[in-house]
């Protein structure tokens, strides 16, 4: 009996580990050629590492700076589709809005003041 609950225990923590590993191992690398904000901070034009985390984080990491902002799910990734950001101009800034990785397309949300003032961009 002791077998069986110690085997249960450990399917069941592989299992969580696999499940959340998939999830949160996704990252792009990107090349972005301008600067840019990213959840209130600025980045300088650069490579940066984008990698989806677990509950709908954003890891931003690039150029000495890094950053976690939430994201909200806004589709499914088209299998031929290319992981790529996209941004939106406000005034003479750059705002990173959106994640699209192999898997999921992300939308990450701005200040209600910014958001007035955006056109879309990629």
């Amino acid at each position: 009996m002791k077998l069986f609950r110690t085997l249960g225990v450990v399917s069941a923590l592989a299992l969580s580990t696999l499940a959340s590993a998939s999830a949160s191992g996704e990252s792009i690398l990107v090349h972005v050629p301008f600067s840019f904000v990213a959840a209130g901070r600025d980045f300088p034009a650069g490579d940066y590492r984008i990698q989806n985390g677990d509950n709908g984080t954003i890891y931003i990491q690039g150029a000495g700076r890094s950053v976690i902002t939430m994201s909200i799910p806004s589709g499914v990734a088209r299998p031929d589709a290319v992981p790529n950001l996209q941004f939106a101009r406000a005034g003479s800034k750059q705002y990173l809005v959106g994640v699209q990785s192999q898997l999921m397309v992300r939308s990450i949300p701005l200040p209600a003041s910014e958001e007035r003032k955006l056109t879309l961009s990629r």
